[in-house]
């Protein structure tokens, strides 16, 4: 892996991360933990007014939409999850080409980004130490 594929891979990594902790900021969605990421991306199922309630098995909520507020709501819940699913898969990806050691590297490189933005360490849902730990 090059310099340049790393520092290319981390700016990928650190704009999902940058969006990713927008929109858990602005639905009041915590990331501090794996099972508050794992709630987001299992959230809730949204239903419209006029559609027939449905469940879904990973998902404990329903809620009705109502409203245009409540459609945006779901945009942005829908992006969420699916913003971290695709940095899951992206990291996997990563992983299997350029090996642990230089996804670490690129991971530490995006978090340390988005901390001199402003976000606070794990607001993207990313806890490195108990990712690399082994635990």
């Amino acid at each position: 892996m090059t310099l340049n594929d790393q520092q290319s891979s981390a700016h990928t990594i650190e704009e999902l991360s940058c969006r990713i902790a927008r929109l858990a900021i602005a639905l009041d969605v915590p990331l501090s933990t794996d099972a508050e990421v794992a709630h987001a991306i299992n959230h809730c199922k949204f239903v419209a007014a006029n559609e027939q309630h449905g469940h879904n098995a990973d998902c404990h909520e329903t809620f009705l939409i109502n409203s245009t507020v409540d459609r945006r709501q779901l945009h942005l819940h829908e992006e969420l999850r699916a913003l971290l699913t695709m940095r899951y898969n992206i990291e996997s990806h990563y992983v299997e080409e350029f090996g642990v050691i230089a996804t670490r590297q690129i991971l530490i490189e995006a978090e340390t980004q988005l901390e001199r933005e402003g976000f606070q360490q794990g607001a993207a849902g990313i806890d490195l130490e108990q990712l690399f730990s082994g635990n």
